[in-house]
């Protein structure tokens, strides 16, 4: 069982999924992740933070192109009932925009989609630039618009990730997490922005901020 927190910045899974995906009392931290432990005996307690999930969902099978399409549809009758025209995405990845053409060309579109583009690796490389701007000049139109880049920056306050300037009060041990530095940060938002690209910066905390 993996579970994803509504925030996207905390995960949870049990005792198989870690044992699936090689999680044990002596795995690392990965860079910019948290597997939190037992204060006592070091053990996995199944919480995830930030990038530590990325060790889980290497194991998790993909859903099948008809299981996407039908999660499509669902969401989609869904906010039309709820009168909603167009949806904005902070975090996906252009492997929806396949789907989201074939029920335009069936139809079945009937929400207007942007889509940003995730850095989820927390660096802008030739391989990102290239799926970027293919992705920008086949989808930039009313229905179906790619042309949107996110950056985060740091975690969350909750999960004591988001990147502040001193301490947290509740745990001294951390200033959270900061996953970009400010020279490749500011060098990326310049690459995007001479290419007519949208930027979302998540930044929770003050360090991140500033």
């Amino acid at each position: 069982v993996y579970l994803d927190g509504y925030d996207q910045h905390t995960f949870w899974a049990n005792s198989k999924a870690l044992s699936l995906a090689g999680i044990a009392k002596d795995t690392p931290n990965p860079p910019n992740g948290i597997i939190v432990r037992d204060l006592q005996t070091g053990e996995p307690t199944g919480a995830i933070k930030e990038d530590a999930d990325a060790l889980i969902r290497k194991v998790i099978p993909e859903p099948s192109h008809t299981e996407q399409l039908t999660a499509l549809r669902a969401g989609i009758k869904r906010a039309n009932r709820n009168g909603l025209a167009r949806v904005q995405s902070a975090r996906w990845d252009f492997g929806i925009l396949p789907f989201l053409e074939e029920l335009r060309q069936d139809k079945q579109l009937s929400l207007r989609f942007d889509i940003a583009y995730l850095l989820s690796e927390h660096r802008l490389e030739v391989s990102d630039l290239s799926a970027i701007e293919n992705a920008h000049k086949k989808y930039h139109d009313e229905w179906i618009n790619a042309s949107t880049v996110k950056l985060v920056l740091d975690g969350v306050v909750e999960s004591h990730t988001a990147a502040f300037i001193e301490p947290y009060t509740d745990q001294p041990s951390t200033k959270g997490l900061l996953f970009w530095s400010p020279e490749k940060y500011n060098d990326a938002v310049a690459q995007l922005d001479k290419r007519g690209l949208q930027i979302y910066t998540h930044a929770i905390g003050d360090l991140a901020v500033r």
